[in-house]
Order: structure tokens, then C-alpha cells, then sequence
């Protein structure tokens, strides 16, 4: 859908399906045009998608967070037009206003919903551990493919990982996501501001109400690419052009996507 961390990951798919993509506005996928679609290639004839994939909250690499309403009609239409959700949150405990988005799992009552979690996020980024929320006969087809690609994830980082849930327990797990909110949202507020520093009249951002991005327009060029991995990177500076984040990444792209996770003050001052 739009833009995506998974842009490489559809491109790849498109041998084995076809891939039907929605354009975005400031509040995410616009549902004015899914239902569209969906309708006309219905009417038409064609095959109806079977799963739509979405990145929901603190969108990678946008900052959006889908307002609940939409949420709301997005599952209406999956029910409606019987296609599974693949609700992919890493970022979910990574949002910045004062109210918690509710998930498309809290809202399925059909079973369609597939959520996707990741510790990677929230507790560090080498465990490389996530979980699955989904109907049993899903997760069930799931693990037999997991069973003939990679069988598992890495054991010690599930054995790191469990002594650390039973050490902290629910409340201490709550308090450190609130603690990684608070510690995002400042960080967040810095390079917004350093932004409008910079970037006033040579490009345009929307501040991110999730994750740990921003995302970039840059004003008066076509592409970003030789921009950012040529004079970029000779220069030291390592972020994303935007066409990385695309269907088709050989097609021009004027946004880049700046990570605020890690680089200090001083270094996003520069």
C-alpha cells in the first residue's frame, strides 16, 4: 500500500501476484480509493485481492498513525469484499499522542486479521524477535512454512528475551515502552525543530505521531538517489532515498527518510 518498508519485499512479490497499490494522503491509506478499486474490479471481473498488507501505526517511513475511523472502514471493506489484513506494527507502542491506537486485531471479529509484532523496536534491535497474533488455522499454515525455510528464530535471543519478560513482568514492560514514548517524543521534537531550522524553504516534512522517522521532501529535484548514495554517504551522511521505500525503486523520488533513533543532538545539528 503507497509507500512501504516492504516496497523491495512487493517488488519481489509480483512474479507470484499481482500487487494492487493505494495511494496515501496525511491520514494513510485513502479508503475513498480502496473502495473504488475494489468495487470496479469487482464489477469488472478480475480477481479480488486476498490479503492487503498495511503498516498502521508510526508508519515507516512516513510517521502516520491511521486514525481509528479509518481503521474502522478498512475492516469493513475486508470484510465486505473478503480479504485478509496483515497488520503489521512494529511500531505500535511508539506513538506520541496521549491515547494508544487501537489495532485492527481489536477490532476483527471474523478472524481475517494476521498482527505482526516485533521486540526489534521496542527492546533491542539485535534480538531479531517478533511474534504473531492470527486465527489458529492461519498461524497453523504458517508454521509449516516456518518449519521448512528457517525453523526458528535464534534460541538465545528467545532465552534472552524470556528472563527479561519474567524479570520485568507486565507493569515493567508498560513502563518501559512508556519510557521508550517519552525518550522517541523528545528526539522526535529535535529534529523537527533542527528541520525547520535547516530545510525552511528547500523542503517540506509532516511531523511523524509515531516511530522513530521523518520523512522528507525535497523541493526543486526529481530524485534523491545520487543525492544520498553518492554525495551522501562520501560525506558521511547515511539515510534512505525515498525511492528505496517504493514499488518500483528505479523510478525517481524526491523524499528521503531521516532516522532520529540513534544519531546525537549535536550530529542532527550539523
Amino acid at each position: 500500500v503507497g509507500k512501504t518498508e516492504s516496497g523491495k519485499m512487493l517488488f519481489r512479490l509480483q512474479g507470484l501476484s499481482e500487487v494492487i497499490l493505494i495511494p496515501q494522503d496525511e491520514y494513510g491509506v485513502d479508503t475513498e480509493i480502496l473502495r473504488e478499486t475494489l468495487r470496479n474490479r469487482k464489477l469488472s471481473g478480475k480477481k479480488m485481492p486476498k490479503i492487503m498488507y498495511i503498516n498502521p501505526t508510526g508508519m515507516n517511513p512516513t510517521g502516520i498513525i491511521i486514525p481509528l475511523e479509518r481503521r474502522k472502514e478498512i475492516y469493513r471493506l475486508a470484510c465486505e469484499y473478503n480479504f485478509l489484513i496483515l497488520d503489521d506494527d512494529p511500531y505500535h507502542f511508539i506513538y506520541f499522542d496521549d491515547v494508544e491506537p487501537k489495532s485492527f486485531l481489536s477490532l476483527d471479529t471474523e478472524g481475517r486479521v494476521i498482527r505482526l509484532d516485533s521486540f526489534s523496536k521496542v527492546i533491542s534491535s539485535g534480538l531479531r524477535l517478533g511474534f504473531i497474533t492470527a486465527p489458529a488455522p492461519l498461524i497453523a499454515s504458517i508454521e509449516l512454512h516456518l518449519q521448512s525455510s528457517h525453523l526458528h528464530a535464534p534460541t538465545l535471543s528467545q532465552v534472552i528475551l524470556y528472563r527479561l519478560m519474567k524479570l520485568w513482568g507486565y507493569d515493567g514492560i508498560m513502563n518501559h515502552f512508556m519510557g521508550i514514548r517519552r525518550f522517541y517524543k523528545q528526539r522526535r521534537d529535535v529534529i523537527a525543530r533542527l528541520a525547520e531550522k535547516h530545510l525552511n524553504g528547500l523542503a517540506d516534512f509532516v511531523l511523524p505521531m509515531g516511530g522513530f522517522f521523518l520523512w522528507i521532501k525535497v523541493r526543486g529535484i526529481n530524485d534523491t538517489w545520487k543525492m544520498i548514495m553518492q554525495r551522501g554517504v562520501t560525506e558521511g551522511i547515511i539515510m534512505v532515498p525515498g525511492a528505496a521505500f517504493m514499488k518500483d525503486s528505479s523510478k525517481p523520488c524526491n523524499a528521503i527518510r531521516a532516522s532520529f533513533a540513534k544519531a546525537s543532538y549535536e550530529e542532527m545539528d550539523l
